[in-house]
């Protein structure tokens, strides 16, 4: 004896955005064979999703809209008298550019790098591109902290930190016999 035909309704419940932090446009998702098929209840005084259930499959919520920046690579090479910052998008969707930003401790005062923003490379916006900074102006022998703001046109958000620590510049005397 086996279940071929079945219905049940299930509910999830979700943290409000004021618990969590962040934005609360939340939806329901479910699994169907090969894709994700939004669920429409959703009720968000209440923070709960529902669903009504006819086949097993898995289930998730989150907030469907696309992040502005999709990094694939983030680093930061120490040289001799400059540091190279690499960074590599897979996507980026509304981006309008990128700042840079260089602390010398992880939960210091952030300066920014950049004059203006380091505009988009990504092909109509939605594609990912390649992109190199470099700062002309760490110490010999400091260690940096870098962030990447990635902005769009309606938010901004930060990656990183790449870390590094720059060379010593050593100055060896000349030996002639």
């Amino acid at each position: 004896m086996g279940i071929s035909d079945f219905s049940c309704n299930v509910e999830f419940n979700y943290l409000p955005a004021d618990v969590v932090g962040v934005e609360s446009n939340i939806v329901g998702a479910k699994f169907d064979k090969n894709a994700w098929t939004i669920l429409a209840a959703v009720d968000s005084v209440n923070h709960r999703f529902s669903a009504t259930v006819t086949s097993f499959s898995d289930f998730t919520g989150g907030d469907p809209r696309p992040l502005a920046v999709t990094l694939s690579d983030f680093q930061a090479v120490a040289f001799k008298s400059f540091a190279l910052l690499q960074w590599t998008t897979a996507l980026e969707v509304d981006t309008v550019g990128f700042n840079v930003y260089r602390s010398t401790s992880l939960d210091g005062e952030r300066l920014q790098l950049n004059a203006a923003l380091i505009p988009p490379q990504g092909i109509g916006g939605v594609g990912g591109a390649a992109y190199t900074f470099v700062d002309t102006s760490p110490q010999p022998g400091a260690v940096y902290y870098y962030w990447l703001e990635a902005v769009s046109v309606s938010a901004s958000e930060f990656f990183g930190p790449a870390t590094v620590q720059t060379h010593f510049v050593t100055f060896l005397p000349q030996v002639q016999h």
